[in-house]
């Protein structure tokens, strides 16, 4: 950023804007462009609270009043925006400075757009006067090193000035610059040995925070811990919450207590593996670039949601809920706008994980979006594909799927993903380690479950052909059973209860037979498997009623 100054100065650049909320970044990179650029120029700064002001090179400190030698400054100091303007620039009109302030210079005017803004009584006046500042250096002679910058915190470009008006936005702050705003809060509070890590993963969580965020989130951490360590990074990514929260289409996802992903190691580590490649020097000097995302297609209800909030804990990731529908507007353009802004949001918090949950449903009617919506869902739908194609920015994409015949193949072509997991049914060893899993995280805080008192390995047996999702609830259900059949809040779960409820649960493996089984030949012979252990085959079809649209045409039974 400093180089883009330095050129804008060493251009001989009369007039131009500067868009950023932080102001001390600001002054930082001005400084340091007019020292790298060679030119002797004093750094005049406006602001509405304290007027006009002079920095001091030796004191880097901003002098006023009477600290100030220059005369002519000094009469100029309670002077508003369009008296500086008349007094810096001059010419015929000025009577009190006709050649203007001919001392190299730069006058910075911070947070300047109100007086850009159509209600403002002395627009017509100041914009006059910054089309001719625009071209001072070519109106009068010895003008060549004087430059103003309209500092603002959003681009504002006045139709009398879009051609004339170069603008600078100032991006957010390196992993350089967060790490300088790391060791000030450090030294501030005054941390040592153990209560702070001077750590790559700390200040990779603050990237897409701006100086002031960064600090403000690096001072909360130790005011709720009284510590700076790996343990409260979770702490940073939530101060990212506020910037997701202000784009309405994003939603920050509080993944909660950490839950083990049984059955899916194969998956797990590749996701595990990957969280290094997000270090730009490991990724470098391995020669990868940081990992653009995986699909995740299966059988609902088997972990693919799940395993989404785990990826976010383990990599220490802020995980965002992006759901796609929700960039759809009803005015003309309105969608296509929405959905660049989620993405750069996504892209200004990162690194982050941007989780699109049943993307099929988000996507789909984009084939025939001409004759429906006037090309609006293809036009949304390219732009997203053509983000995850060319994206540089550190945001992992994971989506999940259950129906994948509702995916176009561009979605599933190598390049949009770096992976495309199949999550299958549970084994029955993957069976025995959920009931283990919820069975215990049950009896934390529910005295009647005792993990004693069932036998597991027959409840993985007995309820072949079950998702995770379906031996939760049986679990989760098993304190309704006890009052049903005992009529006691306190008597203990056995092993009968579960059983009972298994009896009367019909798996979606059943009621969905058919659908189930598309599912699992395709993702068996197209995807990467998630599981080590090979895919059990579906139980022996239960003897039930079926609706007229699943009953097979009589013309095709034996």
């Amino acid at each position: 950023m400093t180089a883009e100054f330095t050129n804008m100065f060493r251009a001989q650049v009369s007039l131009m804007q500067i868009v950023s909320h932080e102001w001390e970044r600001v002054y930082g990179e001005i400084v340091r462009s007019k020292r790298e650029s060679a030119q002797k120029r004093k750094y005049l700064r406006w602001t509405h609270a304290d007027g006009l002001m002079l920095f001091d090179e030796e004191t880097e400190l901003w002098l006023r009043g009477d600290a100030i030698d220059d005369e002519e400054l000094k009469e100029q100091q309670q002077s508003n925006p369009l008296q500086l303007l008349q007094w810096y620039v001059g010419g015929e009109n000025t009577k009190n400075s006709p050649t203007g302030y001919l001392c190299p210079s730069i006058l910075h005017l911070e947070d300047f757009h109100p007086h850009l803004e159509e209600n403002h009584q002395q627009r017509k006046e100041i914009i006059w006067w910054l089309r001719q500042a625009a071209r001072m250096h070519s109106l009068r002679q010895g003008a060549e090193e004087r430059t103003i910058i309209l500092g603002n915190t959003s681009p504002c470009f006045p139709q009398e000035l879009e051609n004339e008006l170069p603008t600078i936005t100032l991006g957010p702050p390196s992993l350089k610059t967060l790490r300088s705003v790391f060791n000030v809060v450090v030294r501030d509070f005054k941390l040592k040995g153990e209560d702070y890590q001077n750590s790559d993963r700390i200040i990779q969580a603050a990237l897409g925070l701006t100086t002031m965020e960064a600090e403000l989130a690096f001072k909360q951490a130790i005011a709720s811990n009284g510590k700076l360590t790996e343990n409260e990074i979770p702490l940073i990514n939530a101060a990212k919450k506020q910037i997701i929260d202000r784009n309405g289409i994003l939603e920050y996802f509080e993944p909660g207590e950490p839950e083990k992903v049984c059955g899916l190691e194969v998956m797990e580590s590749w996701f595990r593996k990957r969280r290094s490649l997000f270090d730009p020097n490991i990724a470098e000097k391995l020669g990868y670039q940081s990992p653009k995302g995986a699909l995740l297609l299966g059988v609902p209800g088997c972990g693919k949601s799940l395993t989404a909030k785990q990826v976010s804990k383990w990599w220490g990731f802020p995980l965002l809920r992006f759901d796609i529908g929700k960039a759809f507007g009803s005015l003309q353009g309105e969608s296509e706008r929405n959905i660049r802004s989620a993405l750069k949001v996504a892209e200004t918090v990162s690194p982050c994980i941007l989780w699109i949950d049943e993307i099929e449903k988000s996507i789909q009617g984009s084939e025939s979006s001409g004759q429906t919506d006037g090309g609006t869902s293809a036009r949304v739908f390219g732009h997203f594909l053509t983000w995850m194609q060319e994206k540089t920015s550190p945001v992992f994409v994971l989506a999940t799927a259950n129906d994948v015949s509702m995916l176009p193949p561009e979605m599933l072509r190598k390049g949009r993903f770096d992976e495309i997991f199949f999550v299958d049914l549970p084994t029955s060893s993957a069976r025995y380690s959920i009931f283990k899993e919820n069975i215990i995280k049950r009896s934390k805080n529910n005295s009647s479950f005792n993990v004693e008192n069932f036998d597991i390995n027959e409840l993985a047996k007995l309820t072949a052909g079950f998702s995770g999702a379906e031996i939760y609830q049986v679990v989760k259900d098993a304190t309704l059973e006890v009052i049903d059949n005992d009529g006691s809040v306190n008597s203990d779960i056995q092993q009968h209860h579960l059983i009972n409820l298994i009896s009367n649960t019909v798996p979606l493996s059943q009621t969905m037979r058919p659908r189930i089984k598309e599912i699992r030949d395709f993702g068996k012979t197209r995807c990467r498997l998630a599981a080590e252990e090979e895919s059990e085959k579906l139980p022996q079809e239960m003897d039930m009623i079926r609706l007229v649209s699943e009953r097979k045409s009589k013309f095709l039974e034996d």
